[in-house]
């Protein structure tokens, strides 16, 4: 009677292992067919590159698309500081997944003429665009500087290539909306620079030579990481920068967190940027800050909104927008900060 219970119990614990191998194999054949199933189809539409708002002396001569993400576009231009001209570029995302825009690398420009993202593109560096069928456009305005002379040759040929990737999380990855992250090209005057300046910038009329830091042995850096080691902390500004001209203005925090992307923030002259909504459908800055809380898992900190200021925090560091269009960024523990501001000035300092 014992041996027929062993034999009986060793049979019972068989049947359900197998029964459990069963339902384990089964759930892999449901996650691999599922897997078959989805696609990444992102890519600028067929007849998606279109010329818009020229400017005295400004006319295009061509605009198309050149291959999934790449489009190209010519114009001339004669009016010094006056001729400008605008071109969209609509992307699909015919995917399965958010597609998340990483970097937006224009090249022809000269240093008679400029190409830089608009300040109010729908699509910018860091935009998301949802899948299975979303679309957004991204807009770049080329102009003809204010130079003492005109060019031998007016006429521009200007490429733009997109580069995305996929979102994580439900809402996608924590957007940057920038002018793009080219870094600053000596030759062409133009790109971003990332800086811990302590003296006083204003946003539009300063130039790169304006930048001056007491904390750190450069001027500006041509990379976040190189600022941070650089400064000691964990935040900074960061600035797009047209023909030495500084354009755009960002404060960006990593709140001390190992290999961490730098989360950062426009500073708009209107408050346009700031994107605070009532019902909690924030974008602009208040977007940026709802998705890092909501979806970036290597953040552990805590984030508050309201229709004054939004902000997010781990500890004594912590990132802000305001209303009003500032942007800010601390660590409280040092007394540090550093700011952008239309009617302040853009600056860092300690207390």
């Amino acid at each position: 009677n014992k041996k027929n219970l062993i034999i009986g119990g060793l049979l019972a614990i068989v049947l359900i292992m197998a029964v459990g191998y069963a339902a384990f194999a089964t759930n892999l054949n449901i996650n691999g067919s599922s897997a078959i199933t989805s696609n990444w189809d992102v890519h600028i539409k067929d007849g998606g590159v279109n010329a818009k708002n020229p400017t005295q002396g400004a006319a295009s001569t061509k605009a198309r698309k050149v291959d999934a993400l790449t489009g190209e576009f010519a114009c001339t231009l004669q009016v010094p500081g006056t001729s400008s001209i605008e071109y969209d570029i609509e992307v699909e995302n015919l995917g399965s997944f958010d597609a998340v825009l990483d970097t937006v690398t224009i090249s022809g420009t000269t240093e008679a003429v400029s190409a830089v993202v608009t300040e109010g593109s729908s699509l910018k560096q860091g935009g998301t665009i949802e899948k299975n069928g979303g679309t957004d456009t991204l807009t770049i305005k080329v102009s003809l500087n204010d130079i003492s002379s005109l060019p031998s040759v007016t006429t521009i040929d200007i490429t733009v290539k997109l580069d995305f990737s996929q979102a994580t999380g439900s809402g996608g990855s924590t957007p940057t909306p920038t002018g793009g992250d080219t870094p600053y090209d000596s030759n062409t005057k133009s790109g971003t620079v990332y800086a811990w300046n302590t003296t006083e910038i204003t946003i539009g009329t300063s130039t790169i030579n304006d930048l001056v830091s007491t904390k750190t042995s450069n001027k500006y850096y041509t990379s976040a990481a190189d600022v941070m080691s650089a400064s000691g902390y964990s935040h900074f500004n960061k600035y797009t920068v047209v023909n030495d001209i500084i354009t755009e203005g960002y404060t960006c925090q990593t709140f001390g967190i190992s290999g961490f992307t730098p989360v950062c923030l426009k500073m708009s002259i209107d408050g346009s940027e700031y994107g605070y909504d009532t019902n909690g459908n924030h974008t602009g800055n208040a977007g940026i800050l709802k998705d890092l809380d909501d979806n970036n898992t290597s953040f552990t900190g805590s984030c508050g909104f309201n229709a004054n200021t939004s902000g997010c925090s781990v500890g004594d560091l912590d990132l802000s927008a305001y209303a009003a269009g500032d942007v800010s960024a601390d660590n409280a523990a040092f007394g540090a900060h550093c700011g952008v501001s239309y009617r302040f000035g853009a600056r860092c300092y300690e207390k």
